[in-house]
């Protein structure tokens, strides 16, 4: 990379860390003021995304699960 190259992605990353900054400031200073109706919107908009638990289906992390694939796998 010549120094015209390095000049340039330098000057790249000093933009995107002033735009870090500057996005950070911007999401501090909406949730200072949002307000206690704004947020229980935005959080049932955050909780219907999530996919509603069934009763009927055993709820556990996965990883017994995943053990047995790799029993399988070994030949076991």
């Amino acid at each position: 990379m010549d120094s015209t190259e390095q000049e340039v992605a330098r000057r790249w990353m000093e933009q995107w860390r002033y735009a870090a900054k500057m996005l950070d400031e911007m999401k501090t200073r909406e949730l200072r003021e949002m307000t206690e109706e704004e947020a229980r919107r935005k959080a049932e908009i955050v909780m219907e995304a999530v996919p509603h638990r069934r009763e009927d289906v055993p709820q556990t992390s996965g990883l017994v699960e995943q053990q047995r694939w790799f029993r399988k796998a070994r030949g076991c």
